[in-house]
């Protein structure tokens, strides 16, 4: 069997704080973040592409300009940031521009939970294309990247891999051809 990957990359600048980091994350500073929305499939169109890089670059980079691009992006609890919203937006009723389209989040907005909630931003807005998302890799810094995938261990069910402890349980089932070759890991794994 095939198999294709095809990834495009989406970048913005948008602003954001760590509540609970000890350093200088906990303040509120910026960065120009870049995504690499990766898809995959088993066969190609009649263009002989997976998908047009166009449709990601529209759909997931339109969604990424409207909601993240030249924005801030905090959590929901965040009562420093959620304070800061809400005089901000206070100050702009009088002023003839809207306020700003600030992002609530539910988690932090550390690299990792944004790859997860762009993920599910892509899965869903690729979905009615017929294509299929497998992994979101945000890069917060040139030197600095969060991945963000989940596994089909068994038929309709997602969800990110158990850790893995070859004395204790049996890997997963896989008809998922995206894990072809992981079985053969498990396996030497178990056997090792």
């Amino acid at each position: 069997m095939k198999i294709y990957d095809v990834t495009r990359r989406i970048e913005w600048d948008m602003a954001h704080r760590i509540p609970l980091h000890g350093g200088k994350c906990q303040y509120l500073h910026g960065h120009r973040y870049a995504a690499e929305i990766t898809c995959r499939g088993t066969e190609l169109d009649e263009m002989g592409a997976v998908v047009d890089f166009g449709l990601i670059k529209q759909l997931v980079g339109g969604w990424v300009d409207k909601h993240w691009d030249h924005n801030t992006c905090y959590q929901v609890d965040d009562r420093w940031m959620s304070r800061l919203c809400t005089e901000a937006r206070m100050l702009w009723e009088d002023d003839q521009n809207p306020p700003p389209p600030w992002f609530a989040l539910q988690k932090a907005p550390t690299a990792e939970n944004l790859a997860e909630k762009l993920y599910g931003v892509a899965e869903d807005l690729l979905r009615e294309h017929k294509i299929r998302v497998v992994s979101v890799d945000l890069w917060e810094t040139p030197n600095c990247r969060a991945r963000y995938e989940e596994y089909v261990l068994e038929e309709g069910t997602k969800k990110l891999p158990p850790e893995y402890n070859p004395g204790v349980m049996e890997p997963p089932s896989f008809k998922d051809p995206s894990l072809i070759g992981i079985k053969e890991i498990f396996e030497k794994e178990k056997k090792d």
